[in-house]
C-alpha cells in the first residue's frame, strides 16, 4: 500500500517542512501498511536549527580613494561577495556598492545581510599660486582658490598667507577643500 508520515513540521504533501516545524525538536512517525493491510510504525526525532542573526554592519559614506571596514557579526564564518573570507572586509570601491556577507553558525546554518559603501566624489578644487615674488617683499595673501573655504598650507604660510622671507628657494604651497 503505502506510508505516510505525520507529525509537528510535515506538510500536507507528506514533506518535512522546517519553516512549518520551528526552531526546536520534531518527532515523525513514519507508518506503513502493506498488502495484507499489516501496520508498522516507526519514531525519530529531528532538531532544527534556528538561523544566525547575521549583521553586516551600518552603511557608511566615503570620499572617492577612501577606504571603507565593514565588519560582519552574528557567525562562526564569512564570505563576503567580493570574495573576503574574514567578517572584517577592506574595500575601496570608486562608486556605490552594495556588499554582501553570508553568515555561516556553528550547525553549518547560513543567512546573509548586506551593507552599501556610498562613495562621495572629490570636490573640483583650483588653485593657482603666484609663479614667483622676491625674497623680502610683502607677504602674499593667497585668496585665488574656488571653492572658498579651504586652507592653504606649505613652507611659510600661515593663516591663507605665504611670506616670502622663509628664504630663497621654490616652495611647494597647497590649497585643500
Amino acid at each position: 500500500m503505502g506510508g505516510t508520515y505525520t507529525g509537528l513540521g510535515v506538510d500536507s504533501a507528506g514533506n518535512f517542512n522546517p519553516t512549518i516545524a520551528g526552531v526546536g525538536t520534531s518527532v515523525l512517525t513514519y507508518t506503513y501498511t502493506d498488502a495484507n493491510n499489516c501496520t508498522s510504525s516507526d519514531i525519530d526525532t529531528i532538531e532544527v536549527f534556528a538561523l544566525p542573526t547575521p549583521n553586516a554592519g551600518v552603511d557608511q559614506t566615503i570620499c572617492f580613494g577612501d577606504m571603507a571596514t565593514l565588519v560582519a557579526t552574528g557567525g562562526a564564518s564569512y564570505m563576503w561577495s567580493n570574495s573576503v573570507g574574514n567578517d572584517t572586509n577592506t574595500v575601496m570601491p570608486s562608486a556605490t556598492t552594495t556588499y554582501g556577507v553570508m553568515v555561516t553558525d556553528g550547525n553549518g546554518c547560513s543567512a546573509s545581510d548586506s551593507v552599501t559603501v556610498n562613495v562621495d566624489a572629490l570636490p573640483v578644487v583650483n588653485f593657482t599660486a603666484p609663479n614667483s615674488v622676491c625674497e623680502g617683499a610683502a607677504p602674499v595673501v593667497l585668496s585665488t582658490a574656488t571653492p572658498a573655504g579651504g586652507t592653504y598650507s606649505g613652507t611659510g604660510v600661515s593663516f591663507g598667507i605665504f611670506n616670502p622671507n622663509v628664504g630663497a628657494g621654490a616652495y611647494t604651497l597647497t590649497y585643500s577643500y
